[in-house]
């Protein structure tokens, strides 16, 4: 046997004891349904987004029903779930859908990504995990995984893109593409961890090229990065919470509810949020878009 299909074998063999099969939009294969999970997964974790799922698709079950609703509707729903612009593009994502394709959604990457806030990753993982197509949704969990295992490195670069898509490429079966990229990312995500990978009991030991060489993770410094709660997108996110519990605001509302150090920036961050088509301006008052 081969040590591709071998290691295929233990991929699958791991994931059908391991995997994360409970996770509900597993349990579909409904573009809209989806569709709807990718966009909330992009910059939030599982755990989060679990919950909010079900009671998002709950509240707006298809794409219609979505496309309906108002952009305040989907800007308080989406409360908790951070980066509120992906909210506004989704909603213009499905008002597109219905506007040019018939409420549905298109199983074609290139069609996908002129949609609003879809890029090539999740393109690629609508229309492998819908229609069990032969995409390659690489994620940063994949990609570790295959930087390990077959490069030999311990995390991927700028460099490396070109040979992990080629690596995966390789290492594809002729069919299952769901299941295998499925399997490639929990093993990733729950064994191959970025900072502390549980290599004992990782099926690929034998084979991996990184662990092999006896290679651990090497803890880097860390940069010295700006507080969260001085960024201004921390800022944009208060202004847009204080805007959910209340209709409407003047600036000079918001600029005293701001901390100190983002008060005299208030009119850029409303300039910001109005361009990202989060908040809207009446006579003197700020609200969340109708």
């Amino acid at each position: 046997m081969s040590t591709v299909v071998s290691m295929r074998k233990q991929l699958y063999s791991w994931f059908k004891k391991n995997g994360r099969h409970d996770l509900p939009w597993r349990q579909t294969q409904d573009p809209y349904k989806i569709l709807i999970s990718e966009v909330m997964l992009q910059q939030t974790q599982v755990s989060r987004v679990h919950l909010r799922w079900e009671k998002w698709i709950a509240k707006w079950p298809n794409i219609n029903s979505l496309a309906s609703a108002s952009r305040k509707e989907v800007i308080q729903e989406w409360a908790g779930l951070g980066y509120n612009r992906r909210s506004v593009n989704l909603h213009r994502t499905v008002q597109e859908l219905v506007l040019s394709h018939k409420g549905q959604v298109p199983i074609n990457e290139t069609i996908l990504q002129r949609l609003p806030g879809i890029g090539p990753y999740t393109a690629a993982a609508i229309t492998c995990f819908t229609e069990n197509q032969k995409t390659q949704p690489i994620d940063t969990n994949i990609s570790r995984l295959i930087t390990r295992a077959f490069l030999g490195l311990q995390s991927p670069n700028d460099s490396t893109k070109k040979i992990i898509q080629q690596a995966l490429i390789a290492f594809e079966p002729n069919q299952n593409f769901r299941k295998h990229y499925l399997a490639l990312m929990d093993l990733g995500a729950l064994v191959c961890q970025s900072r502390a990978p549980s290599c004992h009991v990782c099926p690929w030991q034998n084979n991996c090229s990184w662990f092999q060489d006896g290679k651990t993770p090497t803890t880097t410094p860390k940069k010295h990065l700006q507080p969260f709660s001085e960024s201004a997108r921390f800022a944009r996110g208060r202004i847009i919470d204080y805007l959910r519990e209340k209709p409407a605001m003047t600036t000079e509302e918001i600029q005293h509810f701001l901390p100190d150090n983002h008060k005299k920036q208030t009119a850029h961050y409303l300039e910001v949020l109005v361009t990202e088509g989060l908040i809207e301006k009446k006579d003197d008052n700020w609200s969340l878009p109708n």
